[in-house]
C-alpha cells in the first residue's frame, strides 16, 4: 500500500530558505525539511496523514495489520 500526503508551504524568502539550509536542518531528511522541526513555522496547511510525512503512516499500518490477523 501507499498513503499520499499533501504538503502546502507559505512563500518563503531567499533569505528564509539560507538561514533554514544554515540550521543543518534539512541535511538528513527526506524532501529537505522536517515537519516537526524549524520548518513548522512554514507549514500552511497538511492534507493527509502527518505521521506518514514525518516518516510511517502508524494508523495505516495498524489497519493493515490488523487486516492481514497480524495483530
Amino acid at each position: 500500500f501507499h498513503e499520499r500526503t499533501d504538503v502546502s508551504v507559505w512563500p518563503m524568502t531567499d533569505e528564509e530558505i539560507e538561514e533554514y539550509v544554515k540550521s543543518g536542518e534539512p541535511m538528513d531528511k527526506a524532501g529537505a525539511y522536517g515537519i516537526q522541526g524549524r520548518f513548522a513555522a512554514y507549514i500552511d496547511r497538511i492534507e493527509g496523514d502527518y505521521y506518514n510525512v514525518v516518516g510511517l503512516p502508524v494508523s495505516r499500518v495498524y489497519r493493515t495489520l490488523k487486516e492481514m490477523k497480524a495483530l
